[in-house]
Order: C-alpha cells, then structure tokens, then sequence
C-alpha cells in the first residue's frame, strides 16, 4: 500500500507541473487580451486584424469596437479576430468583448477624416496630455493625425507651435474632431509661430482626433500639446472688501471673480500684481446678472483699472480674467465702494477751499458765483497721494471770465 501510494502522489505532482507549463502566466492574470492591431489606418470598409488570447473561436461570441463603433467579425480563432470596419467609425483603441471578458489594445487605430485616403496619412501619433507631440509631414499634399483621450465634462485646448510649414497661415491647417466624427475645431490655419486654439468642452467620451493638414507643397512639423483645462478659478468680494488674488495654472484656464451690487451704487475697479508677463497677456472683462456686458474687455497681464461705473442692476457680477494664449498667472482684484462726489463752495477774492476725495474713483466738485465780464484767476495747490489713488487737488492755474451765475472751479479726476 505505501508503495502504490508513493506512486499515485509521483503521478499527481507531474499532472499539476504539466498543467503549470502549459497555462502561461498572462492569461492567468489576463483572461482577454488584444497584443496586435493591423493595420495601423484603415478607413470603412477595410479589414482589420486583431491578435490576442482569450478570444471565442465563434465569431459571433466576439464584439470588437473601434472608438465605441461597432465591427463586424468575419472570423475567429481563440487568439485571433478578422474584423470589417464599419461606416462611421473613428480613430481610437480597439476593445474585443469576448465570454472571457474585455480588453483595450494600448494604441490607436487611425482612420483619416472623409475626402482623406489611408495612402494620404503620412505619420500619427497618440497624444498625452501635457506631453509634447510632433507633427511631420515630409512629403506634399500628405497629413498626419494624432489623437487625445477625452472625457465628458472635461475641456481640451491645444498649442500648435515651433511650425516649420511656412510664416503664413495658409501654409498649414489645424482641425479636431469629436468621437463621432463631428468638428470640434474647424479648420484654422497657421503660420511659423503656430497657433492656440482656446478651450473647448468635451460632450463625449472617447477618442478625440486632431488633423494637421499643411496646404499645396508646404511640408514640416509642428509641435502639438494638449491640455486638460481644469475649471476656471474662482473667488467672491464686494465693493469695499478685501482683496482677493486669483490664479491660472493651465493654458486656456480662465479665471472669475463675482461680486454683488445694487442699482445705481458706484464702483472703481482696481487691478494690481499681474504676473502673465505683460500687459497684453491677459484681458478683463465685466458682465451683468443678466450676462449682458457691463464693461468690455481692456488688457490687464499686469495691471489696470475700470475707473467709477454705476451699476445698472441689482444682482450679481462676475470679472472674467482671461489669459491669452497659453499664458497663465495671477491677479489681484479690488472693489472699492464709491461715495458721490464732495461737493465744495468757493467764494471768488475768499480763503482757499481744500478739496478732497477718500475713495479711488471719487471727484470732487468746487462751485463759486460769478458774473458776466468778471474775470477769475483759478489757483490750485497741494499733492495727488498714491497708491490709493485719492487725491487732495490738481495743480493748475488759469485767469479766465465767468460764464454763468455758478462755475466748476475745480474737479480731480
């Protein structure tokens, strides 16, 4: 008995090593998996070839997408899928469902935009965001495509730049389309110093394309980024309150600064501490509780200001700081509660009046009486202080015959 059992225990270990060598290790982890795809473009009607494990010899066990679009399997190993691709589809990973499971092969299947042949596209690229890519096209009347995952609910914007197509903009063009195959990006030409195309929202997940197509003979490259935009920064104030400093860390970020207001109170807007680099590199911008412009867009990459506006409307504002281009930075926002104008009486020949204002964005009117053919020496003394841009008088000195009953004296801007 011990020796029969010494052999059936000898029998059962060479069972279970014979097993261990003939089931590798990745499709023990792995039960489907997508190794290959063949060819890298193809357009409708083409066939595909898929190479992987875990497939169903049935070829109607297997579903194989390209970018969500369904193809149709038209034979089938456990380790290999012959698919056609459908009308429709578009560039992205190719994922094959089988009774295994799913699996996503790790790169992209180009299929170039219609009136685009597969012979047309000369080089892809898939892109990561972030990342630098490059563009090449070597030969004329060729393109390259690169693609970008996207999400909904997230924004891309992309930077074009170092192009070496040509310095005029009608010497390559740029376009991005959605996972359906719709444009997110018409066709927008470029020169040597490349392009930016803002931010855009994504509607839809999936595999976002994006064509470089340089016009008659041009060839080059161009470097290609994109960018995952976070949503804008945001902070709150009011007239009269403390500062806040808002701040961009993407290209295509922007950022918003909300206030509340009343009908027909007064407000200087303040801006300071710009770090985009210059003064063109950023612009702002303020709209209504109705969304309606209130003041129109001024440069402000490193300071500027709205001098007093009354407000319109009671509700809420917003200040749209927006970078331009792919520069990013901070800036510094400051509302000030304007009180109405000081008002001041002058005698003529009488002691001297001392205007002044207390608040950025106030004036000051000085009223005297006068008569027809009196003549008026009008003397004004003292210091404009800064920074905060109030003021005790405007140095100026006129003689000049009044013109009516009651004249302005003086009012400091």
């Amino acid at each position: 008995m011990a020796r029969g059992s010494g052999r059936l225990s000898l029998f059962v270990l060479l069972v279970l090593l014979v097993g261990l060598v003939r089931v590798p290790a990745a499709h023990a982890v792995d039960p489907v998996a997508v190794d290959a795809v063949t060819p890298q473009v193809v357009v409708a009607g083409e066939t595909l070839t898929v190479t992987g494990h875990g497939f169903s010899a049935a070829a109607a066990e297997n579903v194989v997408t390209l970018n969500g679009t369904t193809a149709t399997v038209t034979s089938a190993t456990e380790t290999s899928l012959t698919v056609t691709m459908p009308v429709g589809a578009t560039s992205g990973p190719v994922t094959v469902t089988s009774p295994l499971g799913a699996a996503t092969s790790a790169g992209d299947v180009f299929v170039p935009p219609p009136t685009f042949t597969v012979a047309d596209v000369q080089t892809t690229q898939r892109l990561a965001y972030g990342v630098a890519g490059t563009a090449a096209v070597a030969t004329a009347n060729r393109i390259s495509l690169l693609t970008i995952p996207g999400q909904s609910g997230h924004r891309l914007s992309l930077r074009l730049a170092s192009s070496t197509f040509g310095s005029s903009t009608s010497n390559a063009r740029v376009s991005v389309y959605r996972p359906d195959g719709s444009a997110l990006v018409s066709a927008t030409g470029f020169g040597s110093s490349g392009v930016f195309l803002d931010t855009r929202a994504l509607i839809a997940d999936g595999t976002y394309q994006v064509l470089v197509d340089p016009q008659g003979t041009a060839t080059g490259q161009v470097v290609v980024t994109a960018y995952d935009v976070p949503a804008d920064a945001t902070a709150a104030t009011n007239p009269g309150g403390a500062a806040v400093t808002v701040t961009t860390t993407t290209p295509g970020q922007n950022a918003v600064v909300t206030f509340d207001g009343t009908t027909g109170q007064r407000v200087y807007f303040g801006f300071s501490g710009g770090t985009f680099g210059a003064s063109s590199y950023a612009t702002v911008s303020v709209t209504g509780p109705g969304g309606g412009t209130v003041l129109s867009a001024i440069s402000c990459g490193t300071s500027c200001r709205y001098d007093t506006t009354a407000l319109a409307a009671t509700g809420s504002y917003s200040i749209r700081v927006d970078p331009q281009s792919l520069y990013t930075g901070s800036l510094t926002v400051q509302l000030y509660d304007v009180p109405v104008d000081g008002a001041f009486d002058v005698v003529v020949g009488g002691e001297a009046v001392t205007l002044t204002t207390t608040t950025p964005g106030q004036n000051a009117v000085a009223t005297f009486v006068g008569t027809a053919g009196q003549r008026v020496f009008v003397n004004f003394t003292g210091v404009r202080t800064e920074p905060a841009r109030t003021r005790r008088c405007w140095c100026a000195g006129r003689t000049a015959p009044a013109s009516s009953a009651r004249s302005t004296a003086a009012r400091p801007a």
